[in-house]
């Protein structure tokens, strides 16, 4: 499995026409999907609803 958990800053900065500028965080999931069918699926669907 090689599934990956992710995080990183989203920076956006604009001079013109008005002066704007924000930073945050995001996170991000990364799910091998040729192992998807081992995943605790009372989270993770494919092709229906789910939380995940």
């Amino acid at each position: 499995m090689s599934h990956k958990f992710l995080e990183g800053t989203i920076y956006h900065k604009r001079v013109s026409p008005k002066k704007h500028e924000f930073k945050y965080k995001f996170f991000m999931l990364d799910i091998d999907m040729s192992s998807f069918e081992r995943l605790d699926n009372s989270y993770f669907s494919q092709n229906s609803f789910n939380l995940f």
